[in-house]
């Protein structure tokens, strides 16, 4: 639909619309010079298909203050980075219409940032909201994911560095399997995470295989877990480490299934931490 290899200023007041491609709807490739800004509205896919990606990032893709970004239509991915991607605005995906496989996926050593401002919605996934594989994620504001439709079996899949920094919010719901799924690598909250406070999240809301810690100021919120298995927070793999050093809280509100928290690892509750339950705990050859 559109294909930049320089630099391409969508400036206050701009609109660009985007329907009816077969490969890609916006495709941001080049040098290392070239880059995409954003502070007006760009909407893929509204009325038909636009092929694998709405988005497809290999450079520099900028969605500044008051840019407003709609994805729908792909078949694939709605939002594919492979370079640095910072959002500081709004980015809606499946609001209306599928995406295909992942809402967002960031891959091969990218960095994506959420700032101050960004405001990210993800629907319509059939397998996840957000991958994150060997790249960075920084999140620092919001992210919504299966807050109206289902978004497949991950609300947020983890497989390298995921970080959820002071003033960042993420909500999850509607996935079919895990809410949240650390698979390898490091995720790290220093913030707020809500998982499954309006609609089931399948069986685990969140599963740790590898290193997850809860920093200070770190609130963690669970609820509607469902399904043989589950539980709230399992915890599992031959080296996993959760540590708690602030706040969790399992079923508050909604049943989370089996068990609060399932471990077979090693989990952490350190001095001052919370961690509260409603379900029971289930420590099955792990360490607490």
């Amino acid at each position: 639909g559109l294909s930049n290899d320089g630099i391409f200023n969508n400036n206050t007041g701009g609109q660009i619309n985007i329907d009816r491609s077969s490969g890609t709807g916006l495709s941001n490739t080049g040098t290392s010079a070239s880059a995409f800004n954003n502070a007006g509205t760009i909407t893929i896919g509204a009325n038909a298909s636009v092929g694998s990606y709405g988005i497809y990032n290999l450079v520099a893709f900028n969605n500044n203050t008051g840019g407003q970004i709609n994805i729908g239509n792909s078949t694939n991915k709605g939002l594919y980075n492979g370079r640095v991607f910072t959002n500081a605005a709004t980015i809606n995906i499946g609001a209306n219409a599928p995406v295909g496989n992942y809402g967002i996926h960031n891959q091969f050593g990218a960095t994506f940032n959420n700032n101050m401002g960004g405001q990210i919605n993800i629907d319509r996934s059939t397998s996840a909201g957000l991958l994150n594989e060997s790249s960075t994620f920084n999140n620092a504001a919001s992210i919504t994911i299966g807050a109206n439709q289902s978004v497949g079996a991950y609300g947020l899949q983890n497989q390298a560095t995921f970080n959820n920094s002071t003033g960042g919010q993420i909500n999850i719901d509607r996935s079919t399997s895990w809410g949240i799924s650390n698979e390898s690598g490091t995720f790290t909250n220093a913030a707020t995470i809500t998982i499954g406070a309006i609609a089931s999240v399948g069986f685990y809301g969140l599963a740790n295989n590898t290193t997850f810690n809860n920093n200070a100021g770190g609130q963690i919120n669970i609820d509607r877990s469902t399904g043989a298995p589950s539980a709230g927070i399992y915890n599992s793999g031959s080296s996993a480490t959760f540590t708690n050093a602030a706040s969790i809280t399992i079923g508050a509100n909604q049943s989370v299934g089996q068990y609060g928290l399932e471990n077979i690892a090693t989990f952490n509750n350190n001095t001052c931490a919370i961690l509260s339950t409603t379900a029971p705990i289930n420590n099955a050859a792990g360490k607490i």
